[in-house]
């Protein structure tokens, strides 16, 4: 629009630039003539209302509305004030159309304040206040559809209240089609917020709405009025397990509705049929509920792909979606193309979710596609591409929620399982270190969040500490080792030291600290010899090779802290551990049935080998050399992990030198410190696999106010470890 408007009268004109100004427009006229009469106040406000339905700019919309409600102010009398109510009236109707294509909140809120001006409008005594309730209510309830705002629902049902307490059929042509949208309003709170007394009310209004049309009304409102009828009778039946007569009873209202409404009518009782085919098939388990439910799901689909108003056509995806995944999961035989079908659907859905649509809808639906997903991948052969697709959906989902959200615990640690399960068993694929990084922030979030208890707390340091150590040997980055050294420590000093793997996990910790001792400050080099002194015993026997590797760390850290601090009480401790664990090898170097294997080292041996060489200068070397076996063991190990994943059978890696290992996990093997296969992979106390609880999960998401309740699941979304 230019930014100048002209608005012409017969004796002159005026040019007026757009303002919010609540000020209605002036018209003069020429000095030589008689002063025409004002034009009524309402007029700038309709001609803003015209710029609206130009430029759809809210502004626009905002200024007509401004001078509306000024126009009322000045009314002159009642006549008047209808006058200006046909128009808001128009304007409702008219905001709720191009809602349709929209899915403006914005829009749906301004449309709610013309309608509330629509009530204020109009006096007490006018016998069209019964439009002006029934417009308010409808506004309320499409606004609520989007926001699932209380109030406005309330505000919805008291407006129909007000028409049921004053209209009676004599009163109001239209009292049985006000009565039975007042019940699906009530049906609709029952929905969301589960009063006994709005289900009971809703099935009440209805059944005498659908009497009345029935006998004062033509085919298609009598077809409109079973349909309506059914809707409720179904919630009532699905409200009260065991109605199953009640719920064949909806079926039947809703076949009557096809049978009797206009052809444009039938698409949408189709796809209610087929929803309550589905809930029917859920109480039944009958195959031939939930395959009529999908034809008529897919007959209404064909006529939504070709009408205005994407949300309809998004509902009725939405349901075929469900419908397929229906029949695939409670199928004894499974057919894959039913999820395949199920995934399509629902993916449609979610590629046309708009920056308007509601932020709930964009939650539900992507962590519905995000289940299917994962359930493809976990139980029908998917590939890496599904488990990475059902991350970024789920991740859509939690985008903007919030630490204090009730459930931003569960959904959060749903992510991180399947984030968790792409970085342990594709480790290898590109992307992994986004995945990684992905991990270990959430990880970190979980800690800042706080626990209740010390083995929730144990589990994320573990994990933690796991990821961080996998991201260095990836990324090789100097950067990434300080953070696994802090991670290590963090998780050493939460493990109860009588644990088996304690020793072990300290020994990490200790060769940590001496890779980056020139990095780390001295505070943090004296807590860990603090710790390490501490923990590990000071008289024999010893438990195995595991201790002396940590009595040699400490020999190591005591000997550059020495160079550094030039304190000889360090000097001293090391020498007094390494005489000790000299001895404690001697004695055990012919000793056959040690239970630990081979606890003479690297340097034991070559010294058995070479007598003519010093048995201190073996022991120096003793680290580095067995350092030096284990890098040697990971180059060969990952090179053939990597062969393994470019063929494509990475999920199909386990380790198979612990006996131990369940037959249903499926682990990525790494190499550890000690040669132990998958010794890092492999919680101590996380043995779980995500995939074996995803049907839970599925059903969690999946299922939806017009469905049945869905069977207990043993927790509220998948856990692989227990803080999640």
């Amino acid at each position: 629009m230019a930014d100048n408007l002209h608005e012409q009268t017969d004796t002159g004109s005026q040019t007026r630039t757009p303002s919010t100004s609540p000020e209605p427009a002036t018209f003069s006229a020429p000095s030589s003539l008689s002063p025409e009469p004002q034009p009524i106040p309402y007029v700038p406000g309709s001609v803003s209302w015209a710029r609206f339905r130009y430029t759809r700019d809210l502004s626009d919309l905002t200024e007509a509305t401004d001078r509306i409600q000024d126009a009322i102010t000045r009314a002159a009398d009642d006549a008047e004030k209808l006058e200006i109510f046909q128009l808001l009236e128009r304007m409702t109707m008219e905001l709720l159309g191009i809602h349709r294509g929209t899915e403006s909140t914005e829009l749906l809120r301004a449309t709610l304040g013309i309608a509330r001006t629509c009530v204020r409008t109009l006096p007490p005594s006018c016998d069209r206040r019964w439009v002006a309730f029934n417009i308010l209510a409808k506004v309320a309830s499409t606004l609520f559809a989007h926001t699932l705002e209380r109030d406005l629902i309330d505000e919805a049902v008291t407006a129909l209240r007000q028409v049921s307490r004053t209209e009676t059929p004599d009163d109001n042509p239209l009292w049985a089609e006000q009565r039975m949208v007042h019940a699906i309003a009530l049906c609709t709170r029952y929905t969301h917020f589960h009063n006994e007394d709005d289900i009971n009310d809703a099935i009440r209004m209805s059944r005498e709405a659908m009497i009345w049309i029935g006998e004062h009304e033509d085919e298609d409102k009598v077809g409109d009025a079973a349909g309506n009828h059914g809707n409720v009778l179904a919630k009532w039946a699905l409200a009260r397990p065991g109605r199953w007569d009640d719920l064949r009873d909806s079926v039947a209202f809703n076949r009557k509705a096809i049978q009797l409404c206009k052809p444009h009518k039938v698409a949408k009782w189709q796809f209610e049929l087929g929803k309550k085919l589905r809930s029917l098939y859920m109480a039944s388990k009958n195959r031939a509920c939930i395959d009529e439910a999908i034809a008529c799901t897919e007959q209404s689909l064909q006529f939504w792909k070709r009408a205005p108003g994407w949300h309809a056509w998004a509902e009725v995806r939405a349901s075929l979606s469900k419908n397929y995944w229906y029949r695939y999961n409670y199928q004894y035989y499974k057919e894959p193309l039913d999820l395949d079908r199920s995934i399509v659907e629902m993916g449609a859905v979610c590629d046309n979710l708009t920056p308007e649509s509601p932020s709930y809808r964009v939650n539900s639906e992507n962590w519905a596609l995000a289940a299917l997903l994962f359930h493809k991948y976990s139980h029908e052969n998917g590939t890496v591409d599904d488990l990475e697709e059902a991350i970024d959906r789920a991740m859509v989902a939690v985008a903007d929620m919030s630490p204090d959200a009730p459930s931003w615990l569960n959904d959060h640690g749903t992510v991180m399982c399947m984030v968790r399960q792409r970085c342990r068993e594709h480790r290898f694929q590109p992307d992994t270190e986004y995945y990684l990084e992905l991990y270990i922030t959430g990880l970190s979030q979980r800690i800042a969040f706080g626990f209740t208890d010390a083995s929730e707390r144990l589990c994320v340091l573990e994990e933690l500490a796991w990821a961080l150590r996998l991201n260095y040997r990836l990324t090789k980055r100097n950067t990434d080792f300080l953070p696994y050294v802090t991670g290590q420590k963090d998780y050493v000093e939460a493990l109860p030291r009588d644990s088996p793997i304690y020793i072990k996990e300290l020994r990490r910790l200790a060769h940590g600290v001496i890779e980056a001792f020139d990095e780390l400050d001295d505070g943090y080099v004296d807590q860990t010899i603090a710790l390490m002194e501490a923990s590990l015993p000071d008289v024999r026997p010893f438990v195995g090779r595991e201790t002396l590797a940590c009595f040699d760390a400490l020999v190591d850290l005591y000997s550059l802290r020495y160079e550094s601090r030039r304190d000889t009480e360090d000097l001293r401790a090391a020498a007094d551990i390494v005489q000790l664990t000299n001895e404690e090898r001697l004695s055990r170097e012919g000793d056959d049935g040690d239970e630990y294997g081979e606890i003479v080292d690297a340097s034991a041996s070559s010294s058995s080998d070479e007598s003519d060489s010093d048995e201190s200068t073996s022991d120096e070397s003793s680290y580095d050399e067995s350092e030096d076996e284990e890098a040697r063991e990971e180059e060969a190990r990952n090179a053939d992990e990597e062969a393994r994943a470019i063929e494509g059978d990475l999920r199909n890696v386990r380790d198979t030198s612990n006996e131990e290992t369940s037959e249903d996990e499926v682990r990525v093997w790494e190499p550890s410190s000690d040669g132990n296969a998958a010794e890092d992979d492999q919680s101590s106390s996380n043995g779980e696999i995500i995939g074996s609880e995803s049907e839970f999960w599925v059903n969690q998401w999946y299922f939806m106010p017009d469905d049945l309740a869905p069977p207990p699941s043993p927790s509220p979304s998948p856990s692989v470890y227990s803080p999640w």
